[in-house]
Order: C-alpha cells, then structure tokens, then sequence
C-alpha cells in the first residue's frame, strides 16, 4: 500500500490552448512527487489496481485515475497503463486527513 497526496482534480491537470492540451504546472508538480514515492515499486507490473481516496468533502474522482495511472507508469511500476485490467476505487471522508 502506497499513500499519496489528492491529485488535483481534472480541471486543474489539464488546460487547453488552442487545439493543444497541456499538463498544468500544478499537475506536474504532484505527477514529480508521486513518480518519486512509486520508483519503490518499480517494475511490480500489476493488472489490478485499488486507489482509495479519503477526502474532506464531497470531490468527483474519476478524472483523476488517470494521473494516478501515469505516475505508475512513469515511476517504472508498470510498463504501460493499458496492461490494467481492473481499477477498483472507493470514497471515504476524513477532514482531518484527505489523502
């Protein structure tokens, strides 16, 4: 088990400019800091993944499995995304300590 900060939502990882989409600096900053934490996990290659969030109010989080999935994928957990067969998640609160 791996615990990692809340990924920002879907409308503050991605802006559009034009016809190019880009990762914000706010995306990128938590990809950065969850690639670091995942390399201890480096080239466990699952099929299944399970990614509770505890959050401090009521947030959409389906956007946000695939930041998660990425930082696997560029930590070296896995060779590629698209080798996830299950994605199980689950929404608990804590406002104390969102996660």
């Amino acid at each position: 088990m791996l615990i990692l900060t809340l990924p920002p939502t879907t409308n503050h990882t991605y802006h559009h400019h034009g016809h190019t989409v880009y990762m914000t600096k706010e995306a990128k900053d938590w990809q950065r800091d969850a690639v670091w934490l995942l390399k201890a996990h480096k080239g466990e290659n699952p099929t299944s993944v399970s990614i509770t969030y505890y959050l401090k109010r009521e947030r959409d989080v389906d956007g946000s499995h695939k930041i998660i999935l990425d930082a696997m994928t560029k930590a070296g957990v896995m060779v590629d995304d698209k080798l996830i067969t299950d994605v199980d998640f689950h929404k608990r609160w804590n406002k104390i300590n969102p996660r």
